[in-house]
């Protein structure tokens, strides 16, 4: 059993980061939507929603908690129901 994470990230907005949230986040000069899957000390680890995997892109980042921020509620369902 995992130990919960006693890190406090927040992102942008001061809202605080928890696991499964899904954030908003820029990678090569993209936006792009992800869920939260890791949280670490000092950055998080997010996982691209609708991201085709390769050998040498995995869809995972790592991302510093001011660099996201968290859109759970219903426009972030929308959005997911609307792409799936």
């Amino acid at each position: 059993m995992t130990k919960p994470s006693k890190h406090v990230h927040l992102d942008i907005l001061g809202k605080e980061i928890l696991l499964d949230d899904v954030v908003a986040f820029c990678t090569h000069n993209n936006m792009k939507i992800g869920k939260v899957t890791k949280l670490n000390a000092k950055m998080i680890k997010v996982k691209e929603l609708r991201k085709i995997t390769s050998r040498w892109d995995t869809g995972e980042h790592n991302k510093y908690s001011n660099d996201v921020i968290v859109i759970n509620g219903p426009d972030a369902m929308l959005y997911v129901l609307a792409k799936t």
